[in-house]
């Protein structure tokens, strides 16, 4: 073996793994106990499912490129036994006013703004049953043929944990308050064609050889030190495991 390589078929194999390295940048949508007018509208009506692995030591999640099955036998995270869990992602609009500053101490601020927002199976239930109903009516609603796309809501959280639980209650589609105008997400300052597509860019796997140093650095005990696509001054919100949470509407 030898510290060099010769041609351009080694240029065309960098060339490539840099390429499968870069995905799209579009923020995770997360909400504290204690933060209050959360309005949000769906973009997307139906989820992209994918299991997740969720590391606790590094407060991270990382996709698991064999959907969860450990008999694949190819991804390092399921073989030192960490267990996936089934996610779902939809992106929304973020309605709120967000406003922080930068390391420089820059302000800035953003609104309106198209973010990745991922749940468990019960979320999703649930959510696949708000739809329905939406579509049906009732008495005294009636039918809103576009489902969970046809309506904003006002989302709270509570507890912690296991016992953590949304309410999704749906509100009037006022375009004053709550616009469904959106840039479509980019990749490399090329937009994507559909939004299914920057999904499943922003959610893929990372190569094998990344999860292998995850996996290597979390058995030496040290910490994790991943590469990160996240621009510099924009709020980093940290994805937690949410696989237990349950939704209730009011």
């Amino acid at each position: 073996m030898t510290w060099f390589g010769e041609g351009y078929q080694k240029v065309e194999e960098k060339d490539k793994e840099i390429q499968e390295a870069m995905r799209a940048f579009i923020p995770s949508f997360f909400i504290r106990e204690e933060d209050e007018n959360v309005y949000i509208s769906f973009l997307t009506g139906e989820p992209i499912t994918f299991y997740e692995h969720f590391v606790k030591s590094k407060k991270q999640s990382f996709t698991c490129p064999d959907s969860g099955n450990p008999q694949k036998g190819t991804c390092p995270l399921c073989a030192m036994g960490n267990k996936p869990s089934f996610k779902g992602a939809f992106l929304i609009i973020d309605h709120r006013l967000e406003q922080w500053k930068d390391k420089e101490g820059n302000e800035h601020q953003r609104q309106h703004t198209v973010k990745l927002a991922k749940w468990g199976i019960r979320v999703l239930k649930q959510l696949q049953k708000l739809d329905a109903k939406l579509k049906k009516g009732s008495p005294v609603m009636p039918p809103i043929p576009e489902g969970i796309l046809g309506v904003p809501f006002d989302v709270t959280r509570s507890g912690q944990g296991t016992d953590t639980s949304y309410t999704f209650n749906p509100l009037n589609p006022n375009p004053e308050h709550f616009p469904r105008d959106f840039k479509m997400p980019e990749k490399d300052g090329k937009p994507f064609e559909s939004l299914k597509d920057a999904i499943i860019d922003t959610i893929k796997p990372l190569s094998n050889q990344k999860l292998l140093e995850i996996v290597n650095d979390l058995t030496r005990g040290g910490s994790l030190q991943t590469g990160s696509s996240h621009p510099i001054g924009q709020p980093l919100n940290v994805a937690m495991d949410d696989d237990e949470d349950v939704i209730n509407f009011g």
